[in-house]
């Protein structure tokens, strides 16, 4: 599949998981970062996830772990904390990556400071139906036969619970 076509796709998916999940259209900002570009452009990600934040009033910052091991989830909790810290809200940081590379003693996983947040049965319901929206990562595309997220991987995503690192900022 070309890449812009890819990225079209993806584009496509994730606007279905996020109608699955219920997020309101009115609410989605896309910055339109190319796919692993995001550390080039995190100072622009800084200064518009600070902007929605300021301009919504959010009391919570959500994003992926700035230790994900993937160079755009990296960049973007790196953005996130700057951002949080900049309107003095706490941050939640999830993991994605991590579930396939770390092992549970691994030092560069800050184990203690995860928390678990339980998911109620229609959350899970919900959410392991927007995860099946994601089709160009967890089934093989015509041209390329290796799926990004393999069932072994995707198990992560499907528990009854999400794993949060919490940091808080204090104004």
């Amino acid at each position: 599949m070309p890449p812009p076509v890819l990225a079209q796709a993806r584009r496509a998916e994730l606007a279905e998981a996020l109608d699955v999940l219920g997020v309101d259209r009115q609410l989605r900002h896309r910055l339109g970062v190319a796919d692993m570009r995001v550390a080039e452009e995190e100072a622009h990600v800084c200064s518009q996830v600070e902007k929605v934040l300021r301009n919504s009033g959010a009391t919570l910052c959500v994003a992926p772990w700035s230790g994900d091991l993937h160079s755009d989830h990296e960049a973007v909790g790196r953005a996130a904390r700057a951002a949080a810290s900049a309107v003095g809200i706490a941050l939640w940081q999830y993991p994605v990556w991590m579930w396939h590379w770390a092992m549970p003693d691994d030092p560069r996983v800050p184990w203690r400071s995860f928390h678990r947040l339980p998911l109620a049965p229609e959350e899970l319901a919900r959410k392991k139906t927007a995860l099946r929206c994601f089709r160009t990562q967890i089934a093989p595309l015509e041209d390329h036969a290796a799926v990004i997220l393999p069932p072994e991987e995707l198990a992560h995503h499907q528990r009854p619970f999400e794993t949060v690192l919490v940091e808080t900022e204090s104004r």
